[in-house]
């Protein structure tokens, strides 16, 4: 089963990717940045504990979420709009994995 903080911190992972890309002047995250996104969001999603068997997975499915939402720089740095993304992501390596449990609500946007 995934815990909340754990699936908080694969959501940090993708804040941390929209953080890098801002700093080198983009406003949108698009195809260009996939490459950047799945690189840094597997460095981060390694240290969240995150199963090295997974992470390569979910830090694709991640990306491929975030372009397809054309998605801004400040929307992407934003936990309550990316936590849909996780927890679909999250939910997909979930079903392709045998006996895996099902993944828990994220906390409500505050």
């Amino acid at each position: 089963m995934t815990s909340t903080t754990s699936l908080s911190a694969r959501i940090a992972a993708i804040s941390i990717v929209a953080l890098s890309i801002a700093a080198c002047g983009a406003t949108t995250i698009g195809e260009g940045q996939r490459e950047q996104i799945v690189s840094s969001c597997v460095s981060a999603a390694s240290q969240s504990g995150m199963p090295a068997a997974q992470v390569q997975t979910y830090c694709n499915c991640s990306a491929d979420k975030v372009i397809e939402a054309k998605m801004s720089v400040a929307d992407a740095a934003d936990q309550s709009k990316l936590a849909p993304i996780a927890q679909a992501c999250v939910a997909e390596l979930i079903a392709a994995t045998p006996g895996a449990t099902a993944v828990p609500a994220a906390p409500a946007a505050q």
